[in-house]
């Protein structure tokens, strides 16, 4: 949503679907459970992880991916920035039988193979890795505006955790032990959640999901059942970045809010390898820790103000993907 609303300044023709609206019904029901499910008991986020199952089933209702296509078609798009291999059939149909000359540029979210491209065959004409692996540095940023950081003394004593787009891993004696430390925290979370201790501030999305939208805009995001995002922005973002560190899980979006606004991340439970992959590699390159690793030293400030130095000078000297894309595509075919 960050790229697409940054390319659609310069770009006459683009548009933003989500792969889970071409799913048949029962599917999408599925999901719906099996995100509740994981939210109680983060244990079965992780067993159906190793599940390696999502290649062998067929998700896709063929009517609405056809429908899809031709509106493609009647476009004439013939350029795609994908973020998910589930998208590799659906490419393939449109390659094979209505445009030949399709450009694949693949957006890679975590420093590991994530099981969205993992089980799925698709080839790429680019590959960008957002967050780097081991065989990749950081190849650049998604934002919306080329803003530098701001200084870790000119943030708040807060902290902001979140369960990821799911919501899983919200831990109470987590929750708890910050604010008993004197932190102020942000919790970020699917539905309301009271909170009687003054120093947390709970903002909720209202279980809003991406499929099934017509608008394409970012996620609402309530407090006290106000909408703060009315001018649709990344609302998230302008948390993190006045924050002194995230407390997460390490999924990729958080990675990238992470290296955007040069904010540390104090790790909770991953989920699956391409989560623990993750960081890995940020507590390897100085930009987070895990959160019993912060216990250890006491709950240090200075600890996350040194990974913050780590993140803005990495973050200074890398380029906003835009940009990359951009003189990629050269912006001369519909997207």
């Amino acid at each position: 949503m960050i790229l697409y609303n940054r390319l659609r300044r310069d770009v006459k023709d683009i548009t933003f679907e989500v792969v889970e609206n071409l799913f048949h019904t029962d599917k999408m029901k599925r999901i719906t459970e099996n995100r509740l499910a994981y939210q109680k008991d983060i244990r079965i986020a992780q067993i159906s992880s190793r599940m390696n199952i999502a290649g062998n089933i067929v998700n896709f209702d063929d009517e609405k991916v056809n429908n899809l296509l031709q509106v493609w078609k009647n476009r004439k798009i013939n350029t795609f920035i994908v973020f998910s291999g589930n998208w590799g059939s659906v490419l393939k149909k449109y390659r094979d039988y209505i445009c030949r000359e399709v450009v694949k540029v693949c957006i890679h979210m975590d420093c590991d193979i994530a099981p969205s491209w993992k089980n799925f065959n698709m080839d790429c004409d680019a590959a960008f890795w957002i967050v780097g692996n081991n065989e990749h540095i950081i190849d650049s940023y998604i934002a919306l505006e080329d803003i530098c950081p701001t200084p870790f003394n000119q943030r708040e004593n807060r902290l902001v955790m979140h369960g990821g787009g799911w919501g899983i891993g919200l831990e109470n004696g987590i929750i708890n032990t910050i604010c008993e430390k004197g932190f102020n925290l942000d919790v970020i979370s699917l539905r309301n959640i009271d909170m009687l201790n003054g120093k947390i501030r709970c903002f909720y999305t209202n279980d809003w999901q991406p499929w099934g939208i017509e608008e394409k805009v970012f996620p609402p995001l309530y407090y006290n059942s106000c909408n703060m995002n009315l001018k649709n922005i990344h609302y998230i973002n302008e948390l993190v970045k006045s924050s002194i560190g995230i407390i997460s899980k390490p999924g990729g979006g958080t990675l990238m809010d992470s290296f955007n606004t040069a904010t540390p991340i104090i790790f909770t439970t991953a989920i699956a390898k391409h989560e623990e992959a993750n960081a890995d590699y940020w507590c390897k390159n100085g930009f987070g820790l895990t959160f019993s690793e912060w216990q250890r030293n006491n709950f240090s400030i200075e600890i996350l103000e040194e990974c913050h130095k780590n993140l803005y000078k990495s973050r200074i000297n890398t380029e906003n993907i835009y940009y990359k894309i951009k003189d990629y595509l050269k912006l001369d075919s519909n997207v």
